[in-house]
């Protein structure tokens, strides 16, 4: 799934939509820059420049903005990345993208920032970095979206769980009233479990790598230790389980084609498929 939080969560959640089936664990866990539901059009059409399909995972509101909007200088950056220009001594080397494919484990979890030497400690005490990240408020638009994805993961026969970010704890006196609304407005969302407390992800300050959103190696693995073991404390499924029906119930038969393939020959059904089952006697070609 799309890493970029300024992709906006409805893109995200449209983008995992399609596989979730039966059975499946669904963990939710959102930045706080992502509860007032905010995207980029234009960090949605640079993903869209590099891959058309994406289009799909947008919001409908979104793709009709992205449409009026960036309609045309969307379609001219996929025609210009398709066909290719000769690069000229004119053309400046783009910057690198923050994201390699070599960044990722076998998981599909970005950890090349886990070999970085930096910390946040390490930013001055006046860094932006130092200061306690702005919490907005819920976003009506956030609850309509996860509203849909739970009743979706249940109708697929799937649970769906919350859990908190992580944050610095030089951050949490000055969020706390702003999370325990948070609190409050997740609660209120029929069908989402919610695994933990706010304050069951508050680290030390030496845990974070590069923002106060990125935990270390070491902090990646404390927390996902927290996030397993509540997980094995909850084994019963959430409410209102439905088994996922992927495909249509095949029609019955009209009576009369049902006696007339009674008197072919019988029919058994194997994985799924009907096959001949030949009579007593006979070869079956």
């Amino acid at each position: 799934m799309g890493l970029a939080a300024g992709l906006g969560p409805g893109f995200l959640l449209n983008e995992v939509a399609w596989a979730i089936g039966a059975g499946d664990i669904v963990i939710l866990s959102f930045e706080e820059s992502m509860l007032g539901a905010t995207d980029h059009l234009l960090h949605q059409r640079q993903l869209l420049e590099y891959r058309p399909a994406s289009w799909w995972f947008c919001p409908r509101d979104r793709r009709i903005d992205l449409l009026l909007d960036h309609g045309l200088a969307l379609a001219g950056g996929i025609v210009r990345r398709s066909i290719g220009f000769p690069q000229t001594p004119e053309l400046r080397e783009p910057p690198k993208f923050p994201y390699v494919r070599d960044g990722f484990n076998a998981w599909g979890d970005y950890v090349l920032h886990h070999g970085s030497p930096f910390r946040l400690e390490q930013a001055p005490p006046d860094s932006p970095l130092r200061t306690p990240t702005h919490v907005p408020a819920f976003s009506p638009r956030l609850r309509e979206r996860l509203e849909g994805f739970v009743q979706l993961c249940h109708e697929r026969g799937a649970r769906v769980c919350y859990t908190f970010p992580p944050r610095p704890e030089s951050h949490w006196p000055a969020q706390r009233a702003a999370i325990d609304r948070v609190v409050s407005e997740l609660r209120a969302l029929a069908g989402l479990e919610l695994l933990d407390q706010p304050a069951d992800h508050v680290y030390e300050i030496g845990l974070f790598s590069d923002t106060p959103d990125h935990l270390t190696e070491e902090g990646g693995r404390r927390r996902s230790l927290k996030v397993a073991a509540r997980l094995k404390r909850r084994q019963e499924p959430g409410p209102s389980i439905a088994r996922s029906r992927r495909f249509a119930r095949r029609r019955p038969s009209p009576p009369g084609r049902a006696r007339r393939r009674r008197n072919r020959g019988r029919t058994g059904v194997a994985g799924g498929w009907h096959r001949r089952i030949p009579r007593p006697g006979h070869s079956g070609t």
